[in-house]
């Protein structure tokens, strides 16, 4: 929470944005070219930072990871970063802050009790496939004693469809500023910008394929 708080207070949250990305396109692309492997595992450590102190703009970083690195490479350093970051808020839930995120939030995660005893790894890989806020789904196993492993893995799955959906738009982002075309609606017709979409759309209605198969109950309304 201090970490969060710090973070603001610096300003840190408005430079996660695409227009940080757009300024500064050439000379990180430059850089991660000159330099992949440390290129790869900075913005590993920096999405895993994002998350771990739940700042704004994990969307823009993962579009930004495609920008950069390619849809492939990029939603895969996008998903390592987030996987690892969402572990780590994990474990401090249950550990240093259990006590404080059940007194304040306790009441709103009560609907989700039912899903993590009936399977919490299914349940997670559901909750991970519809539109929740991602630290919700990262604290909300931590009390109700979800192991560790079981998270970790069903975090892994259940965020590679939204992880790649983003990372291709940012590809496709990537290659127009890469020809110096404009980031406007032409960009629409850009092939990974298509799929990208399209698997976003199939993510919206995720929500109410999954409660009309009971598989979700109350969780995906607000």
């Amino acid at each position: 929470m201090l970490l969060l708080v710090a973070a603001f207070a610096s300003g840190l949250h408005r430079h996660v944005s695409l227009e940080t990305l757009r300024e500064n396109y050439d000379a990180w692309r430059e850089w991660a070219g000159a330099h992949p492997a440390l290129a790869g595992l900075g913005f590993v450590a920096l999405y895993a930072g994002a998350v771990t102190i739940s700042l704004p703009g994990a969307l823009w970083l993962t579009m930004a990871a495609g920008v950069l690195f390619g849809w492939a490479f990029g939603g895969f350093y996008a998903w390592l970063g987030a996987t690892t970051g969402a572990v780590l808020i994990f474990i401090a839930a249950r550990t240093a802050f259990q006590d404080a995120i059940r007194a304040r939030m306790g009441g709103k995660l009560e609907k989700f009790r039912a899903g993590f005893e009936r399977d919490s790894f299914f349940y997670i890989v559901m909750l991970r496939l519809i539109p929740l806020p991602f630290f919700l789904v990262n604290v909300a196993p931590a009390l109700f004693r979800v192991r560790i492993a079981t998270f970790a893995g069903a975090t892994a799955l259940g965020i590679i469809p939204g992880t790649l959906a983003y990372a291709a738009i940012g590809a496709g982002v990537g290659e127009a500023l890469a020809e110096g075309a404009r980031v406007d609606l032409s960009l629409l017709s850009d092939p990974r910008l298509v799929l990208g979409f399209l698997g976003l759309a199939v993510l919206a209605v995720m929500p109410v394929i999954l409660r009309r198969a009971g598989l979700l109950g109350g969780a995906g309304r607000s």
